[in-house]
């Protein structure tokens, strides 16, 4: 499918066979080997998340990845424990910092991947 996506100078066009192309989900991801909320700051996963949206997909990569996306997920995997009642203050201020993107907003989901990889030792 994607040999079949023409580039005029810094546009990408669809013919209208690729419209498939246009029905894609985009998930960001930040993955982090912390069991406790102290080991990131609310700043920093939303500087990255910022920077995938604002530079990387509109500014650098463009001519690829500036689409009209059908879903975009954006998500904060950690080993911390998100199932729990109280979840605690940063989780859920992590959880309510919004991003625009085509004017459209969204979200960070935090997730714990299940199962988990354990050491051996």
């Amino acid at each position: 499918m994607i040999d079949k996506v023409i580039r005029n100078k810094t546009k990408v066009e669809f013919s209208e066979s690729d419209s498939d192309l246009l029905n894609k989900t985009l998930a960001i991801i930040e993955l982090k080997c912390i069991k406790k909320t102290k080991g990131f700051t609310i700043e920093n996963i939303k500087s990255k998340f910022t920077t995938c949206l604002d530079d990387f997909i509109s500014t650098q990569f463009k001519d690829i990845l500036y689409i009209e996306y059908k879903t975009l997920k954006l998500f904060f995997i950690s080993n911390i424990e998100i199932y729990k009642r109280d979840i605690g203050l940063k989780m859920e201020a992590l959880m309510d910092v919004r991003f625009e993107y085509r004017n459209r907003k969204y979200m960070i989901i935090p997730y714990k991947p299940s199962p988990v990889i354990k050491k051996c030792y």
